[in-house]
């Protein structure tokens, strides 16, 4: 009944699409030959395209038959040799059509008798000579996609060898209607299984056919004026990148880039309106782009925070280079590198360059490889940046150098003034006190030795402290304990002392009446309270009653006074808290500082450092620091002798004075100078500094024969022809008077700016190394955690409960190990100063004079300064007994302006050192301990070696977690993929699961690439948010690292060299 209306009623009167579609689905079977499944699939084509439908319907359902009907017949007239163009354009119109309307068992009749064959012969021929114009290609294109656009069709195609290779000969960017059918061909096939490895095989086919990049025509086309070319062939490149792989993802839009990419991208990035499906293809590309770019940062700053060493990176490169193509390029460009010539300047300015230039090319701003066919892109001027370079890198390090300089000129100055200021106060302090001998004298420590004169009586100190005067002598000492005495309790603190006994009757025993009894004990020292201790019990002698003992557990101190060690702390200490750990812990081995020795002024005394105390602490402390089994390690080491060079003296010829030794050796001297005597004589009268030098006047005092030899010499002088060379020379020397004092007197003056210049840097550094340390408060505060840590670990051991330790223990906490032997407690520090105080890290920068202090030597400095010292006493004592022995002798007018100047050095020297004596004993009482045992060098020294075992402790930590953090990421990262993959691949089948029986294959994957769903932009959107935050948390621990490791940018980087 339905059909009798449809034929009743005339296709033009049918307006309305649901009474078509209701004539179209009126059977099952009607629908099936249509090539028509749902309602919903009918619905999406247009009015005119139902007409038609309906048209074919009829005309097929009629007994009038035209031309052309059957597959067959279609097949035989495109196989026509005498088909002209314009046959041909009405037999692909017929042909589309008839595909279109037709039954699915029409169009798989037409591809199984060769139909599609003749089509892609057809298109061939279209792209080989001009007897078809372009329409005609379009057309058999078209053709060819309505005949695959099922899932037999679909099968056809990737069982087909050229097919793909035939359609991509059409991509000509030179005729856009032609390409636009051809990638909307082209790309849907992408997305079915295997179809994405089989378009990029037909490309590069193509390609080699053509002598051209691969991509070339698409990059092109893309750069087209029209808006819907662009598109498409945008979606076909975003479907050619949408691979798992991220090497081989990067690989191909590397590789687009270098087809010319890059400035069409530049081009959309700047154009503002886009089409809305232009835009959305786009915004696929660039958010791929960005993902890529973000994991390629992150590779490369992993890289660069597991590879800092020189020789690491290098093995890396060779291991893979090697055996390819490769390694003959960086075999040139490290030859290259050669050949740049030695120069302090010129050398880190080339290699500035060519680490900006490396950077730009390899690490481009957009995450590509650059166009390597477009050589004018990397020409520039060498000179002009070299130039540029050199002369930025020399500002800098002047800059640098010349602010080093003025520090260390303005420090040397500062110590020099209060050294002279010093001197000057203790001059004018001794004339007033001598003139005023009522009236103290305020004198630093130690700041008059300089002069060689003492403090006079009554001198205090300028800053209110001790007095430079000896104090009185100490008082005497108490009566010792009798028999029958009661035990007085100690004085107070401060208080006076007991008168003294009186002396015993001779040939008596104090207090015992029996003769030849031994003398009294001494005196017992002062207690810490500044009492006096009760003496020790006299010794049984001759009859006299023992004494009982000691009551136990230190009763006898309760009852003179005095408590545990606990009770008796000093200045009001507290005892340290006693921790409760549950089995034995590694121990701090440290020598703990003696209650006794603390002052007001030492560290110790304020030290709180309970107050970082937390169960956390313990915890880790006892877990990562408990007692394992030693094992017993066993050193042999191996004697060996050293054989002595036996050496043969050379017989030698007599010589009236001197021996055959002492002559060789001044003949040697006299060859290796190069001058004769009387030269030698005339520069030493005239102290010609520019023909003297020190190594000559060494030479001289070392092998001239002594005032003795010289005085028999003179004897000789007479015969002086007979005697030896040697000798000779010897005599025409030794003819000045004061020979030996002179060359002594010369040499000093010689070398006197040297040893000012040895002298003066190493008290300048030590001087304000001990000024540093003592006023750092980081340091001070990482001192009360090592306290802390300590105490804990020694729980239970004669250790524990220390007030202090000595600084001495600082670098022994390196031979602390972990259970896990893997780290020390200097990690187990570093790590917890970094997570709970990090502004403790960088307490090493407040001791910067720390290294330099460590190699000075006290004594040497001293010694040096006592050696200056007597050949100044020697200068004056030779200016003093000096007579002219010439017109040309010039010694006093040239030395006695340089004794003045040399003697007022010498004192600033001498304050400066006093200065530096002063602050480090200060520093002992500071950190209690011994100057005698303990010198400013291995002080300074264990300093030193703690902050860089400190700073190593502190990079390994911070590798360990990111290697850690590393790991878990890929982890991460491996199970997301996976999920990832899963997703997509779930994705991807629902929209390829395909049959035989499937209609509409290729439209509606044309429509998942136009939507963009087939790009999965929801996991993109989570991979950038998770790349940027690992990235970030990179970014913050390096920027951390970088600061303790002070790395600067290099400002190279800044330079655009494209």
């Amino acid at each position: 009944m339905i059909m009798h209306t449809a034929k009743s009623t005339p296709l033009t009167l049918m307006t309305d699409e649901p009474e078509i579609c209701s004539l179209l689905l009126v059977s099952g079977s009607t629908a099936e030959d249509m090539n028509i499944k749902s309602e919903e699939s009918l619905l999406t084509k247009t009015i005119q395209e139902k007409r038609m439908m309906l048209s074919m319907r009829e005309t097929t359902g009629t007994t009038v038959r035209g031309k052309l009907e059957t597959p067959f017949e279609f097949i035989q007239c495109l196989r026509n040799e005498h088909l002209n163009s314009d046959k041909l354009l009405k037999h692909c119109e017929s042909l589309r059509i008839a595909l279109t309307s037709n039954p699915l068992s029409w169009v798989k009749e037409f591809i199984d008798k060769g139909g599609t064959d003749e089509i892609l012969a057809l298109v061939r021929k279209c792209q080989q000579n001009k007897k078809f114009n372009e329409k005609n290609e379009i057309d058999l294109i078209r053709c060819f996609r309505a005949a695959i656009n099922n899932g037999y069709g679909t099968k056809y195609v990737r069982g087909h060898s050229t097919a793909l290779q035939t359609i991509c000969g059409s991509l000509r960017p030179d005729r856009p209607s032609l390409m636009l059918e051809a990638v909307r061909l082209i790309a849907p096939f992408c997305i079915i299984e295997g179809g994405q490895s089989a378009v990029l095989n037909a490309l590069t086919l193509t390609a080699e056919q053509q002598g051209t990049e691969r991509f070339r025509a698409i990059v092109e086309g893309l750069d087209s004026d029209q808006d819907a070319l662009r598109k498409h062939c945008l979606q076909m490149v975003n479907v050619l990148l949408d691979v798992e792989d991220y090497d081989f993802r990067v690989h191909l839009r590397n590789e687009f880039m270098r087809c010319g990419m890059l400035s069409v991208y530049e081009k959309l990035i700047k154009e503002e309106h886009l089409s809305v499906d232009l835009g959305r293809q786009f915004t696929v590309f660039k958010n791929s782009l960005e993902d890529d770019f973000e994991e390629l940062t992150q590779k490369h700053e992993n890289i660069a925070q597991d590879f800092f060493d020189l020789q690491e990176c290098f093995d890396m490169i060779k291991a893979s280079i090697t055996d390819t193509p490769a390694a003959s390029a960086f075999l040139s460009i490290l030859q290259h590198l050669l050949l740049i010539r030695d120069d302090a300047q010129i050398r880190p300015a080339y290699y500035k360059l060519v680490d900006g230039c490396v950077a730009q090319i390899v690490l481009h701003r957009n995450g590509v490889d650059p166009d390597f066919g477009y050589t004018q892109k990397f020409q520039m001027n060498v000179d002009e940046l070299i130039e540029r370079v050199k002369g930025h890198s020399s500002g800098e390090d002047i800059n640098i150098e010349a602010l080093q300089n003025r520090l260390e000129e303005a420090l040397t100055q500062k110590q020099e003034m209060e050294a002279k200021l010093a001197n000057y106060e203790a001059k004018l302090g001794q004339i007033s006190a001598q003139g005023s001998p009522g009236k103290a004298l305020q004198v630093p420590a130690g700041l008059l030795i300089g002069q060689g004169i003492g403090p006079p009586p009554g001198a205090t100190s300028s800053n209110g402290g001790t007095s430079v005067v000896p104090p009185p002598p100490p008082p005497p000492p108490p009566p010792p304990f009798m028999p029958g005495m009661a035990i007085l309790s100690a004085p107070l603190s401060g208080g006076a002392p007991p008168p003294p006994p009186p002396p015993p009757m001779p040939g008596k025993c104090f207090g015992s009446g029996l003769p030849g009894a031994p003398p009294p004990p001494p005196p017992p020292l002062p207690s810490p309270l500044g009492g006096v201790r009760a003496p020790p019990p006299l010794s049984q002698t001759h009859g006299s009653a023992p004494l009982p003992p000691p009551p136990p557990g230190g009763a006898a101190n309760k009852m003179l006074g005095f408590g545990t060690v606990a009770d008796v702390l000093p200045f009001g200490m507290k005892p340290k808290k006693q921790f409760e750990i549950s089995g034995t812990l590694k121990r701090a081995n440290w020598k703990k500082v003696n209650p006794r020795q603390v002052t007001q002024k030492a560290f110790w005394l304020h030290v709180d450092e309970e107050k970082f105390v937390t169960d956390a602490l313990l915890e880790e402390l006892t877990s990562k620091f408990a007692t394992v089994p030693a094992k017993k390690e066993i050193n042999r080491k191996d004697d060996g002798t050293n054989g002595a060079a036996v050496g043969s003296k050379k017989n030698s010829k007599e010589l009236k004075v001197i021996d055959a030794k002492a002559a060789q050796n001044l003949m040697i001297m006299q060859g290796s100078l190069k001058m004769s005597a009387e030269d030698i004589k005339t520069c030493l009268l005239e102290v010609d500094e520019s023909r003297l030098h020190d190594s000559m006047i060494q030479q001289l005092i070392k092998y001239m024969p002594t005032q003795d030899a010289l005085s028999k010499l003179a004897n000789l002088k007479e015969d002086s022809s007979e005697l030896h060379d040697a000798e000779q020379f010897a005599l025409s020397l030794g003819s000045m008077k004061r020979l030996h004092p002179r060359l002594n007197s010369i040499s000093f003056k010689l070398r006197f700016q040297e040893m000012v210049s040895d002298i003066k840097p190493m008290v300048v550094g030590a001087t304000e190394a001990c000024e540093e340390i003592q006023s750092s408060k980081k340091f001070a505060k990482l001192l009360e955690i090592v306290l802390l840590c300590g105490n804990i670990l020694n729980t239970g051991t004669r250790n524990a409960q220390s007030i202090g330790f000595d600084i001495s223990f600082l670098p022994s906490m390196a031979n602390t190990k972990t259970v896990d032997q893997k780290s020390t407690l200097v990690h187990f520090l570093a790590d917890y100063i970094e997570k709970h105080h990090p502004e403790v890290l960088g307490f090493g920068d407040e001791l910067s004079y720390a290294e330099r202090a460590s190699k000075v030597n006290v004594e040497q400095v001293d010694k040096n300064l006592n050696m200056m010292k007597r050949s100044l006493e020697d200068l004056k004592t030779d200016l003093k007994n000096f007579r002219p022995q010439g017109e040309r002798d010039y010694f006093e007018k040239i030395m006695q302006p340089f004794y003045e100047r040399a003697q007022q050095t010498y004192d600033v020297l001498r304050g400066m050192h006093a200065k530096m004596v002063q602050l480090f004993e200060s520093l002992a009482e500071y950190y209690v301990f011994d100057v005698k045992k303990y010198t400013l060098e291995e002080f300074f020294t264990d300093i030193t070696n703690f902050k860089k075992q400190f700073d190593v402790a502190f990079t390994e930590n911070i590798k360990l977690r990111e290697l850690e953090e590393k790991r878990r990421v890929e982890k991460e990262k491996r199970e997301k993929a996976e999920r990832d993959k899963k997703e997509r691949a779930q994705k991807r089948q629902r929209l390829t699961d395909i049959d035989g029986d499937q209609e509409g294959v290729m439209d509606n994957l044309l429509e998942a690439l136009n939507s963009g769903a087939v790009f999965c932009s929801n996991n993109n959107k989570l991979r950038r948010k998770n790349n940027r935050s690992a990235n970030s948390a990179i970014n913050t621990r390096l920027m951390r690292t970088r600061s303790r490791n002070a790395i600067a940018m290099d400002p190279m980087r800044a330079i655009d060299i494209s």
